[in-house]
Parts: structure tokens; sequence; C-alpha cells
């Protein structure tokens, strides 16, 4: 009876909404998030007023990000109570929507270079709708090859013609990237690539062509991963096409790796690569003394160090490994030699990790490469991502809690395409400690139910157009377990190109 109870309170305390999350009723003022929902001023619930005017721009809280808004739902009075979308940070920039009436659920994404979207709302005297309301989230910033100075950490780099077109012929660009973290340096990871005869892209570690050449890559050199090592952080690209060059081009992601002898006392970020002073590909310096706090830039999350090279002077070239911050955080661990300290994830309240590091005058090696991600312990909210780690309230290797209600949301940062969350392992109180896997929102269809010990490795994915994945889970006033470990990552955009030949054109002219 008692169980029964509690799976009733549970239906009434999540109701049949979407993942709980901030609403943000559109004002005069701005505006900087990656969640929430962007709403009329009557809320989600509610209708505007009449004879309401209201500018407000939306700025992305995590830099290099895009703002996306995904429409699900709009009503207004027709032609005369209108909703336009700018691509900027005032009303000056190129609108690039407008709404009137009820039009389809549509998604809009900045592609301004401060990746801001700036509403223009007006009711007339009369007449009023039920509004709108539109899921707020951030995708990471696309930098496309041309000519010039760019600073960027996480995002998106493409050939000329983005993503999903070709590059130009006859094409002759050098563009400098720097990374817009201090003392950060930038690593590129390339996806896809297809070039043409002839057609190259020389990489220098540096910002000039005297600069260290990191490769002369064409349609038999295929690069993979190019990291820099200069002071600056800085890498410049050079691409030629000939007269016939239409290739598909390459598709690649870029981040940001913190070197020791650059890394700040505090560290706050989800992403990157952390390395010893020599970098990925030298040795750490004699006589070093350094200790870094890393915090998660994301609310709720955890941050994990995940080392994937180790090589040390036993002994007397040590990594030490604290959970937290502050005076005494508990102790992890204390490694060197060739025994790595492996995966490490915080379970501290603040979600930090501190490392502590000493080498000696004597013998140098290799040290270390780690990668740096948040964890998200299941909580209330909405994840834009295509790379993050979800477990229970233990994290990954502790266990869940009793009494335990709890909706989380995943959003693909990929524009068109989808969340699949592939679980590693689960393990709960048969019958009485469970979760939905639903498709697009907490009221969604069912695409799993889990519980007990199923048989993993396990991945879902759905068809809502919206991408998402949203799980809910429930534990009992009795027996808790181990619980989960799921990645959620993007599958690759399902619809390769929306525009027509004509709005192409219109919408190349307006992309910086």
């Amino acid at each position: 009876m008692v169980r029964k109870i509690l799976l009733s309170v549970l239906v009434i305390a999540l109701g049949t909404d979407r993942v709980a999350h901030a609403e943000h009723r559109i004002s005069n003022t701005p505006l900087a998030t990656c969640a929430g929902t962007s709403t009329d001023s009557g809320g989600a619930a509610g209708s505007y007023a009449n004879g309401e005017t209201f500018v407000q721009t939306i700025w992305p809280s995590r830099p290099g990000n895009r703002v996306r808004l995904d429409f699900a739902s709009f009503a207004s009075e027709d032609f005369l109570d209108q909703l336009r979308i700018h691509n900027g940070h005032n009303v000056a920039a190129p609108q690039i929507w407008s709404m009137t009436g009820t039009p389809s659920p549509e998604v809009v994404t900045s592609t301004a270079p401060d990746g801001s979207l700036t509403l223009r709302w007006v009711s007339s005297p009369s007449g009023v709708a039920a509004g709108w309301v539109a899921t707020i989230s951030c995708v990471p910033g696309e930098q496309r090859m041309r000519s010039g100075f760019v600073t960027l950490c996480d995002g998106r780099f493409t050939d000329s013609g983005g993503p999903s077109g070709p590059y130009g012929p006859d094409e002759t660009f050098a563009l400098y990237l720097y990374p817009d973290q201090p003392n950060a340096r930038l690593e590129v990871l390339f996806g896809s690539w297809t070039v043409g005869p002839g057609e190259t892209l020389n990489v220098y570690d540096g910002s000039s062509t005297s600069a260290p050449s990191l490769g002369v890559f064409s349609a038999s050199s295929v690069p993979v991963v190019l990291r820099a090592t200069n002071s600056e952080g800085a890498l410049l690209f050079l691409f030629f096409s000939d007269s016939g060059g239409t290739g598909a081009g390459w598709d690649a992601l870029t981040s940001c790796a913190l070197p020791l002898e650059t890394a700040p006392a505090e560290r706050t970020t989800c992403g990157g690569t952390f390395t010893d002073s020599g970098g990925s590909g030298g040795n750490y310096s004699p006589n070093e003394w350094s200790t870094v706090v890393f915090r998660p830039s994301d609310p709720g999350a955890r941050i994990e160090l995940r080392f994937t090279s180790f090589e040390t002077e036993a002994l007397n070239d040590v990594v030490e490994l604290y959970d937290g911050s502050g005076p005494t955080p508990p102790y992890l661990g204390t490694f060197s030699g060739t025994t790595s300290p492996g995966t490490f994830t915080s379970t501290a309240s603040d979600g930090s990790l501190t490392v502590y590091w000493s080498s000696d005058g004597s013998i140098q090696r290799p040290g270390w490469q780690a990668s740096v991600r948040c964890v998200y312990p299941i909580h209330d909210d909405l994840i834009t991502t295509c790379g993050a780690t979800a477990t229970d309230t233990g994290g990954r290797f502790g266990n869940y809690g009793n009494l335990e209600f709890l909706a989380q949301g995943f959003a693909p940062a990929m524009p068109r395409s989808r969340i699949a969350l592939g679980f590693s392992s689960f393990n709960s109180e048969p019958g009485y400690d469970q979760m939905s896997v639903r498709d697009g929102d907490v009221t969604g269809p069912v695409l799993a139910s889990l519980d007990g010990a199923p048989a993993m490795p396990a991945t879902f994915r759905g068809s809502h157009a919206s991408g998402d994945l949203v799980v809910r889970w429930t534990s009992d006033v009795s027996n808790v377990s181990t619980g989960w470990v799921a990645n959620a990552t993007c599958d690759p955009p399902l619809v390769v190109d929306e525009f027509e030949s004509g709005d192409l054109l219109e919408w190349a002219a307006k992309t910086p």
C-alpha cells in the first residue's frame, strides 16, 4: 500500500509538464541563458495583453555558442499581432523569421557572430490569443573557412560551404584561429574530410607561415587531430581549391586544451583536454609545483577527469587528486610511474576536483593527458549536449537514494539532429525503482521501461521533431542499488538541406 501511495504522489509531483526549467516571459530586459522557455507576457498558460511592444535580446550564456528557439506552439491575432526574430543583438540585425496567426512550429537558430537572437513583439489595441512557448537551448558555434581572424574554443569548423554544402572553386583563404580562453591551446578534431585532387589545406602551429607546419592535407592525406603547442595557442589554416573544385570539404569540432603550465589556479569548464606542461607531445619540466581546481560550468554537473595516458618518474614526480576544493578536500590518491589514475568523478557538492602536481630536478617523462568533461547526476533539468555522461544521483560509483522523483531531458546541441541515449549499465530494485525513457518530453511515448538488471548495453532513439529524449526516474522508500550510466550523443542530422535554392541564397547573404 505504501508503494502505491508513493507512485500516486509521483504522478501529482511530476504532472504533465515538460522537464521543469525557468520560464522567461518576454520583456525589454536582455536575457543570457542556454535553458528554459521563452513565452509571451502571459506565460505558458495565459494570453498576452493588448497594446504591447517588447524588444528582447537573448544571448548565449556559454561562450562560443548560439541561441536556438524551438517553438512548441504559437497563436496570435492574425496579421495584427506579430513576433519578429532578428539574427543578432538588436532590431538592426537581419530579420530571419516572422510569426503571426497559427503557423506550424519552427526552430530558429542564431548564426550571428555573438550567437544572439532578438525578439520584437507587437500586439494591437484589441484582440488577444494564447501567444507562444519556445524552448531555449544553445548549440556550438559554427565557423566556416574564410580569410580573417577568429577566437573560439568549443565549436564547429567547416569548409566554406558549411556542414551540408560544398566549398567553391578558386578559393584562397587564410584563417587565423585563436583560443577565446586565457592560456588555452586550440585542438581540432576532424570528423569528415573530402577534397579534390590538387586542393589542399595547409595548417601551421602558430599565427604565421613561418610557424612549424602541422601538415599539408589533400585528397590522399587526411587530418585527424591537430593541436597547437605555441604560447598563443593559435592555428593558421590556408585552403586552396582549383577552378573545378566543389568538394564536400570537412566537418570538424574545435576545443581548447589547458596545459598545466598555463592553467590558472581555478578552471571552470565542461570540456577540453588537460595535460602536463609539455603538452601532448613533450616532456614536463623539472622542479614544478602546481595546483589546479576544476569546477563545472553547468549547474548540477560534476567534473570528471579521464586520464588517457600517464608516465612520470616513479615515486618522485607525482599527481595527487582531491574530491572537491577548499582547504582540506577528501584525498583520492597519489599516482606516479605508469600507474594511471584512470577516471575520477567528483562527488563534492560543488562538483569540483583538485589536481596537485610536483616534479623533482632529475628525470622528466612524457607526463599525462586527460579529458575533462561534465557528468550529470539526474536532476530536474534540460541538458543541451552532443556528448554528456548521465548517471543516477549517486554518480558512477555510488548508489541512488530513496524517494527520488526526477525527470531529466536531453536536447541535441547539433541542429536538426536527435539524441541517442546509450546505457552501459543499469541496476535497480526490481519492480519498484523504475525508469522510463520517453520520446520528446515527459508525457511523450515510452521508448523503454527499465528496472532490475536488464540486458546491457542498450541504446534508445526517438522520432520527435525536437530530437529530445527524457528519462523519468522514481525510487521507493527501501533498498537502493548502483543505478545507471548512460551517454547522450547526437545522431547525424536527418535533414541535409531544408531550404529551397532561392532561400539558400538569401540565407547565405545573412550569414556572417
